[in-house]
């Protein structure tokens, strides 16, 4: 959480602060450790989570659901303002989640010993309950715990517990090593638990993922379309706020009339709805699912393939730390679409590279919208409408 001092000075504070809070801190490194609360926010509340104090993780949880959704809208108007350049910014507002808390369909933890946790900056923070997670999967984790402190010789260091979309199955993931008892033991824990579909477990990351249980496919719908995934691959954790996003997105490309490319595409989220609706459409991604897809690692550029088609719309949907400055100039400059469609996780980069895509004034930008697929945090989820001066 970003601090104004007295003499002026701004200062990265650490700790259960929320803004309008007036703090004391004392400086880590770079970082303000905040040490005390001197005066509370006037519209400050209870947080919900015991382990808020000391976690990095929900730094909002003190603020009303509405305050959250004005601060969020708030970064994302300054991030295109400030980082941008942009001064008329036609902004529709962030669009809030239908629950606060309980809209994670992943979890994902560090294990240590008969601990599991989320890595601060002081180490390991044990966790019995993530609130923000699926019930059924805050509901899990003491029984893990349970199962850790009976199986003191496992060399696990890591654990993901993910439910689908229709909330009826969970697929335990986990790293490091089991020996036989406890990969025993193991299924047998899992058996106690019908909501627990499958488990798998790699040695490290670079190792293949073995299934001991199950078949390692996870389901969820989008704007109409059924996906079913690896277990292992990227999904929008909010995927119920994530369809509207999906609906609202389709809405915006107007009626088909073309060509669209789909950058970052994963499994198809943004494709296969568009294609339904009549565009004629290619997904590019390094790890594309089944469909008009094309395998290629963007960060090296659009494949000259694609490259030589015309393409009336671009939509892309990159990583958090946004596209690379040549793919920006390689749209603006080659590809010249008509529309292009920006869906962001992170203000700051996407103020970036739509500075980028119209620095030469050929796109202007025409709609700005937010989704909060992550309550209680600073995340804010973006759709932006370029459109051809």
């Amino acid at each position: 959480m970003l601090g104004l001092c007295e003499d002026g000075r701004k200062v990265w504070l650490e700790g259960p602060c929320v803004p309008g809070d007036r703090v004391s801190f004392e400086m880590q490194g770079k970082t303000g450790e905040v040490t005390e609360i001197l005066e509370a926010a006037p519209e400050r509340r209870e947080a919900f989570c015991p382990h808020f104090a000391a976690c990095p993780g929900c730094q909002l949880q003190p603020l009303p659901y509405e305050k959250q959704l004005e601060l969020k809208g708030k970064k994302i108007v300054e991030a295109l303002r400030r980082l941008g350049g942009f001064s008329d910014i036609p902004f529709e507002g962030v669009v809030g989640s239908p629950e606060e808390f309980g809209t994670r369909n992943k979890l994902d933890f560090t294990v240590e010993a008969n601990q599991v946790g989320y890595q601060t900056r002081k180490g390991l923070l044990p966790i019995s309950t993530c609130p923000v997670g699926d019930p059924l999967l805050d509901k899990l984790i003491p029984h893990f715990l349970e199962w850790l402190g009976q199986n003191p010789r496992h060399q696990l260091h890591r654990l993901m517990l993910r439910i689908d979309g229709e909330r009826k199955s969970v697929h335990v993931l986990l790293r490091g090593i089991l020996g036989d008892s406890e990969q025993a033991s193991l299924l047998h824990w899992a058996a106690t638990h019908e909501i627990i579909s499958a488990v798998s477990i790699q040695e490290d990351w670079r190792a293949p993922w073995e299934n001991l249980l199950g078949e390692g496919k996870l389901q969820f719908d989008l704007a109409g379309q059924s996906h079913l995934i690896d277990h292992d691959a990227f999904f929008q954790v909010h995927d119920r706020l994530a369809d509207k996003l999906v609906e609202e997105s389709i809405q915006l490309l107007g009626p088909a009339k073309g060509a669209l490319l789909d950058l970052f595409c994963g499994v198809g989220a943004f494709t296969l709805p568009a294609q339904k609706r009549g565009w004629q459409v290619m997904g590019i991604d390094s790890r594309p699912g089944k469909g008009p897809f094309t395998r290629s690692d963007l960060r090296k550029g659009i494949p000259k393939k694609c490259l030589n088609q015309k393409w009336h719309m671009v939509l892309t949907d990159p990583p958090r730390a946004g596209m690379e400055k040549d793919l920006c100039a390689q749209i603006r400059d080659h590809v010249r679409p008509e529309q292009i469609l920006y869906v962001s996780c992170n203000p700051a980069t996407l103020a970036r590279d739509l500075q980028r895509i119209c620095a030469k004034g050929n796109y202007e930008l025409v709609s700005v919208k937010g989704f909060d697929l992550f309550p209680q945090t600073t995340h804010v989820e973006t759709v932006a409408l370029l459109r051809v001066t």
